[in-house]
């Protein structure tokens, strides 16, 4: 687990199990160059071919190694507050159109995993119970413990910004919308990809029945009266579609 290879090494099977009987152990540069001194001297006394000077299991949960480990978990997790940065960021989220927030949304779920790592243990930070939704009571609580001062209006009103699916509640990728880098997500390779997605005629336009289509996979149904909006907002030719240069600008302003 530590290097990804076998400590015992062999040309055939004759000759491993010669090795692993008389306790000798390969670690070679390639395979162990990132595993730490400390490791590697808890894997030797494990290994030990004679039990007599074989560490035993409570003696090798003693090792400095494993208290190294602990050391790490713990300032990781003793380290509870939200960064101050983070909650800021959430604050200053301007509330987009409900088109963009959705493309935005699409944009941020095709790259997520790729760098979010900080983002993610921020998240964490806040759902306290667990269940994948920051709540109004888990989001005031974060800027309590930071020493932000916020009132119930501005709780309310920031989820209300955040909501896209409409639960009153905050999942990860809304999180990730109003907290990432936008030059993660605004590149041209993704946005024709996304509009790809919308565009299933492939006709090079996006369609009424496209947007309805793409939010529903989202969880989000749209009104008459929002479609109409969206429409007349973005459909710049007055044929009922969207085309290509006005869906990039959006997403790029």
């Amino acid at each position: 687990m530590l290097s990804a290879h076998f400590p015992f090494s062999g040309s055939d099977p004759d000759e491993l199990c010669t090795h692993i009987l008389a306790g000798k152990v390969s670690f070679s540069d390639k395979f162990w160059k990132d595993v730490s001194k400390d490791a590697i001297d808890l894997v030797i006394k494990m290994l030990d071919a004679n039990p007599k000077t074989r560490i035993s299991a409570s003696k090798a949960l003693e090792h400095k190694w494993f208290n190294i480990l602990k050391s790490t978990e713990c300032s990781e997790e003793c380290d509870d507050k939200v960064d101050k940065s983070v909650l800021e960021m959430l604050m200053d989220y301007k509330c987009e159109s409900l088109f963009k927030k959705s493309t935005l949304y699409l944009l941020v779920k095709m790259v997520k995993g790729e760098g979010f790592c900080k983002l993610k243990k921020e998240f964490k930070k806040m759902d306290l119970n667990k269940d994948g939704m920051i709540s109004f009571d888990e989001l005031k609580s974060a800027y309590v413990q930071a020493g932000i001062k916020v009132s119930d209006k501005d709780i309310n009103s920031l989820i209300a910004k955040l909501d896209f699916v409409g639960n009153q509640k905050v999942n990860y990728t809304e999180f990730l919308v109003a907290t990432i880098d936008r030059t993660t997500i605004k590149k041209p390779d993704l946005i024709k990809d996304l509009f790809k997605q919308f565009d299933r005629n492939r006709n090079d336009t996006i369609e009424q029945e496209d947007i309805v289509r793409e939010l529903q996979t989202l969880g989000r149904k749209v009104t008459k009266s929002e479609l109409s909006g969206i429409m007349k907002h973005y459909d710049k030719s007055g044929k009922g579609r969207i085309e290509y240069p006005v869906f990039e600008a959006m997403i790029m302003g």
